[in-house]
């Protein structure tokens, strides 16, 4: 019996191992950030309004100066993409409700949202940026 090979089978083939790879590169992790600690500034509307430090550790995001508001960090799950690692985690503050952050990491530098949420009040969106601390 021959077996013959198409042009047709070698591109199915390929779309195959394509799609493979895009999903583990896509996949969530945990702790891929862990041991990295970021400092930089809040802005709401591009006016600056707090110095921002934050840390990854043992699979936890926590925003330092969030801390005093009760805030105490959250789980985090990241994806690759390229040489970025894009994450996202919530921490919830029984007073102050809930900071959605997203953002993505590339060798030293962190930017991303954050989104606030309060019972009583309008959500805030903020944004920022900062640099890896040495």
């Amino acid at each position: 019996m021959k077996t013959i090979i198409t042009f047709r089978g070698v591109a199915l083939s390929m779309l195959l191992i394509l799609s493979c790879m895009v999903s583990f590169s896509t996949a969530k992790e945990k702790g891929a950030l862990d041991g990295k600690t970021f400092v930089g500034e809040m802005m709401d509307n591009g006016k600056k309004t707090d110095n921002c430090t934050m840390s990854f550790k043992d699979g936890k995001f926590v925003s330092k100066e969030c801390i005093k508001y009760g805030f105490n960090g959250g789980e985090y799950t990241t994806t690759t993409a390229g040489s970025a690692i894009k994450f996202e985690t919530t921490e919830t503050s029984k007073k102050e409700g809930t900071m959605k952050w997203q953002g993505t990491v590339t060798v030293s530098t962190i930017e991303g949202t954050c989104l606030w949420s309060k019972a009583g009040q309008k959500d805030i969106l903020y944004t920022f940026k900062g640099t890896l601390k040495k």
